[in-house]
């Protein structure tokens, strides 16, 4: 096989990948930001202090880029997942997976080329949204501040990479899923379970003090904590990310090489 069929293929699949959810999901993202940061300020004192004590924060500005960080993972997971699913197991519900496998393709190429573009359009959702937040910010950063500049944007590129590989992860499920709804709700659940520590530290903060070591590594409020470090470990993690999900896709490949599409 050669490798111009292969690489035009792939070219494609990215002409072909859908750009309009990608914007409108960033659009929409920035606009929830901007409503928060206008309407959260004026919340009564309590409502506030009530976020701070659950979450452990000491500012308004760590309520805010905590609202933000949140907002940022669902953009940049979503965007992701529906893309994922559109490809793989809608395309497998309508009888075109099977018909796309009889190109001239291996199982890796050919997810490499259906899902590279979708994986790097959840990443740029998740920069984009995340410059976004640092202009929303600007008013919260400064000397003695409990957030920075340079940590918020380590946050915003921490949990984006987090989705990326969590999105590659879920490719190993997805080409093995015959249903949509099944599809989403499995994905819904990923999400979910890495949101849900952050409401049992607000919630029953019992669980969670006898082992502090425990919130910092599951809540995503620890993303707020520990700003100093995230300000290089935000950046170093976005890169990890990249072979990780390299290596998903890979592993993708194998499971859809084993799985009877047309079954």
């Amino acid at each position: 096989m050669s490798a111009g069929p292969a690489w035009s293929y792939v070219r494609a699949e990215a002409a072909a990948t859908p750009r309009r959810a990608a914007i409108g999901v960033t659009l929409a993202a920035v606009g929830g930001l901007a409503l928060s940061h206008a309407v959260i300020p004026h919340f009564p004192d309590a409502a506030i202090g009530l976020l701070q004590q659950g979450f452990r924060l000491r500012t308004l500005g760590g309520v805010m880029l905590f609202n933000d960080v949140v907002a940022i993972y669902f953009a940049a997971f979503y965007v992701g997942l529906a893309g994922l699913v559109e490809g793989l197991v809608v395309a497998r519900e309508q009888h075109r997976l099977e018909l796309l496998l009889a190109k001239p393709v291996t199982p890796q190429g050919f997810l490499a080329a259906r899902t590279g573009t979708v994986l790097l359009t959840s990443v740029l959702v998740g920069v984009a949204v995340t410059l976004a937040m640092l202009v929303a910010l600007a008013g919260h950063f400064g000397d003695g501040a409990e957030i920075s500049i340079l940590g918020a944007l380590g946050a915003g590129l921490f949990v984006t990479a987090i989705a990326l590989v969590q999105l590659a992860a879920l490719e190993s499920l997805l080409v093995r899923m015959r249903e949509s709804f099944f599809a989403l709700l499995a994905g819904s659940a990923v999400w979910l379970a890495t949101v849900m520590p952050s409401a049992v530290l607000l919630y029953r903060p019992d669980l969670l003090d006898p082992r502090p070591w425990l919130a910092d590594a599951i809540t995503v409020s620890s993303l707020v904590w520990h700003g100093a470090q995230l300000t290089w470990l935000g950046p170093c993690a976005l890169a990890m990310a990249v072979p990780c999900a390299i290596a998903c896709v890979w592993a993708a490949g194998r499971v859809l090489a084993r799985t009877d599409v047309a079954a």
